[in-house]
């Protein structure tokens, strides 16, 4: 009677508890978004994070802006952060600003390679992300991972996906005032002057608008006249008071380290939308 061969592998959750396959091209059916969408909460967020259109091969590490993410949700910037928030408060997820990375801790327990082929698809993927402190996070619980299956996938990992770069220290302070203050905080933009209309509102001229789309940047102002222009987008705004300087700084910090290009007039829109929910959010609590 032939011996059979033990099985070696170990126990995880991926073998014993049962699982099913979702592809991420749902979010991207026709028939999909023609549903109700998904209310801003913790619990939506996070299965967005497992399996939507942002994710790659590597389990629950990828790069995205929250403003990008937020759009395709159909969320506010501010419903998002606040979602957001409680999957980081929880330590299911964590996020690098200003790489853009998202981690989701426990998504290489739940999904382990399958076979070495899997761990050297992994290598280049790895490689495009940012170098950063949560990078180097991840690497180690990946590794972790592949040598939890066997230790042929645990050595082929050693040899697909090198050890990473941490994140770079900060220039020493004199370094830093000897940089220009233009250089680091020029918007990446093209200033092309116009006196015409906005949109299709003939009454609003507002000379030096940009013709270019280009990123925040800090120190940006919506251009005269934005609060007529945003009641007749259909926002309801103070006339008065339409934003106070905090609001503004807050949006520009906000959209800051997302790679995000506007025409002036889009951004204004945005602004007077997020205005809008933050008065209507005020009265609701009142």
């Amino acid at each position: 009677m032939a011996n059979s061969m033990p099985n070696t592998k170990p126990k995880t959750k991926a073998n014993t508890e049962p699982y099913r396959k979702v592809k991420i091209t749902m979010w991207d059916d026709p028939k999909f978004r023609a549903l109700s969408s998904l209310p801003p909460s913790g619990q939506s967020l996070f299965i967005y994070l497992l399996t939507g259109p942002f994710t790659g091969i590597i389990p629950g590490l990828f790069k995205a802006g929250r403003a990008a993410m937020a759009e395709e949700l159909g969320w506010d910037g501010e419903a998002f952060d606040l979602a957001l928030d409680e999957a980081i408060t929880l330590g299911l997820v964590k996020f690098d600003p200003k790489a853009r990375i998202f981690w989701l801790p426990n998504a290489a327990k739940h999904n382990p390679p399958g076979s070495i082929n899997v761990v050297k698809s992994w290598g280049r993927a790895f490689e495009l992300l940012p170098d950063c402190d949560l990078k180097l996070e991840a690497w180690k619980s990946l590794k972790s991972a592949c040598y939890g299956v066997s230790e042929a996938i645990g050595l082929a990992f050693d040899k697909a996906i090198p050890l990473p770069k941490a994140m770079p220290s900060p220039l020493p302070s004199g370094i830093q005032k000897a940089v220009s203050s233009k250089q680091i905080l020029k918007p990446e933009r093209e200033h092309i002057a116009r006196d015409q209309p906005v949109g299709n509102f003939p009454c609003f001229q507002p000379v030096g608008e940009v013709l270019d789309k280009f990123r925040m940047y800090p120190g940006w102002t919506p251009l005269p006249g934005f609060c007529d222009r945003a009641i007749a987008w259909g926002h309801k705004l103070d006339r008065l008071t339409p934003y106070s300087p905090p609001q503004l700084r807050q949006f520009c910090d906000y959209w800051i380290p997302e790679d995000t290009l506007r025409f002036q007039e889009q951004w204004e829109m945005t602004f007077a939308k997020s205005l809008e929910h933050q008065a209507m959010k005020k009265f609701n609590e009142t």
